[in-house]
């Protein structure tokens, strides 16, 4: 598995094993013969089984942030950009309605919610303090009007 959070390995870092492996296999290939990629191959069959039986969650109808959770990540997104599975999978089709309808506020789509469950206030006030703070020390303030209402 790949990097944990609270024990579980996150959905995005599973992907980009993924994503890793399955490009390297590809460039491989061209020039060297097959068998020497049979363990990375073994490897990147086994990630995308998991992904695919423990990223997803039956009973929210989405591919979750960590493998075996529950709560949503926009990360999941990239899945048919990346090419794990096509846009027209049902299970990519389920996830994007249940991030437009849970991860979406003001036009905007939210990575993930927060512990505040409330995508509008996307990071905490320190953040944004920090941010606006940033802003003023580089003279952003006045060409970034909505910096504050959009971090």
């Amino acid at each position: 598995m790949g990097v944990s959070c609270r024990t579980k390995a996150l959905f995005v870092f599973e992907l980009l094993c993924w994503v890793a492996l399955d490009r390297a296999i590809k460039l491989g290939i061209h020039r060297y013969d097959k068998k020497r990629f049979t363990g990375w191959l073994r490897t990147r069959d086994e990630i995308r089984e998991v992904i695919l039986q423990e990223g997803f969650n039956q009973k929210i109808g989405a591919f979750t942030q960590l493998i075996g959770g529950s709560e949503l990540d926009a990360t999941a997104l990239t899945i048919p950009l990346l090419g794990l599975l096509p846009a027209t999978d049902e299970r990519v089709k389920s996830t994007i309605t249940q991030i437009k309808e849970k991860l979406s506020a003001n036009g905007l789509v939210y990575r993930y919610l927060t512990d505040e469950r409330n995508p509008s206030e996307s990071c905490g006030p320190e953040v944004r303090d920090q941010m606006s703070d940033i802003s003023s020390q580089n003279n952003l303030a006045g060409s970034s009007p909505q910096l504050n209402d959009t971090v």
